[in-house]
Parts: C-alpha cells; structure tokens; sequence
C-alpha cells in the first residue's frame, strides 16, 4: 500500500509540474523563465524517479541491513542519469543554457525532497 501511495504521489508531482509548465509556456510574460526542453525535462525527471521507486520497492525484498545501502545506490543513480542527461543536452548546443539549468534545478529539487521524505518513512520501518 505504502508503494501504491507514493506511485501515485510521483504522478500527482510530475503531473502538477506538466501543468505549471504548460501554463508558463502559454502566457507571453512568463514564458522566458521556462525552456523549451522544460516538458522533456519534467519527462525525464519523472521516469528516473520511477526507477528509483521501483529499485526502492525491491531493496524491501532484502534484508533490512542491505535497505539502506540500496537505497543510496538509487539516489546516486538518479543523480548520475541527471547529469548524464544536463551535459548531454548542453553540449549539443543547448540554447538559452542559464535557464534550462534553473529549471532542471527546481525539478530536480522537488523530486529530491519527496524522495527524501519517502526513504525517511521507509527506513523508520526497518
């Protein structure tokens, strides 16, 4: 249950973050703070925090002295696919750099502080 509830707390995120965007990208005075490669961002952001959700819901399959372990390994790999994916971008000649690293950031930082708050819940359990 407690898996089911933070899948839908992914969706529920990624969801308000597709609204806030498209919002932003439609209104002529707010759009030059939302890059273009925002909604590919959002994406991106929300499938590799569904890997690491799923990679989170099998660490529960091991012993619990292995959870926390498992868990970093997650956090650590999302944030090697964040970079992979920042560079990747950048060096195609990514135009308008300044702003799509600040949004990057902010969407990044949403999603690390729910998963912080998700492993916090899940090791009080161990």
């Amino acid at each position: 249950m407690n898996s089911l509830k933070s899948f839908l707390q992914i969706i529920l995120i990624a969801s308000v973050q597709f609204v806030i965007i498209f919002l932003f990208l439609n209104d002529e005075n707010l759009e030059k703070y939302i890059h273009q490669k925002a909604i590919l961002t959002a994406g991106f952001l929300f499938f590799s925090m569904l890997v690491v959700h799923i990679m989170n819901f099998f660490a529960f399959k091991f012993k619990p002295e292995t959870r926390g372990g498992i868990f970093m390994i997650a956090i650590t790999f999302r944030m090697l696919l964040g970079l992979s994916f920042v560079l990747l971008l950048v060096y195609s000649g990514l135009e308008n750099r300044l702003v799509f690293a600040f949004n990057f950031i902010i969407m990044y930082l949403v999603y690390m502080v729910f998963e912080i708050k998700t492993i916090i819940t899940n090791l009080r359990a161990i």
